[in-house]
Parts: structure tokens; sequence; C-alpha cells
């Protein structure tokens, strides 16, 4: 994923996995839930220590 503007460039955030894609509204939103790629299995459940 990358943010930025024209004018000013691209900044790289990484490499991610998108689960929820949602664009609504006026003005427009675009929302994009997503977890960094790579992450599976075990890694995506919580665990606590005690």
């Amino acid at each position: 994923m990358s943010l930025g503007y024209l004018q000013t460039g691209l900044t790289k955030f990484g490499t991610f996995t998108a689960d929820t894609i949602e664009l609504a509204g006026s003005p427009r939103v675009l929302s994009i839930r997503a977890h960094s790629a790579g992450i599976t299995g075990d890694l995506k459940t919580r665990k606590t220590k005690d």
C-alpha cells in the first residue's frame, strides 16, 4: 500500500491483504480493513500471557 499526493509523491507502507473494502457517502469515503500480508492461521489468533 502506498499513500501520498501527486505533488509530493507516494510513501510505501508495506504489503497488505484486504479483508473488506467499502465506498460510501457524499463526500466519498473509502474504508479498507486489512492485515499485513503473510499473517495466517495461528498468527491471527489472539494469545494472552499469564
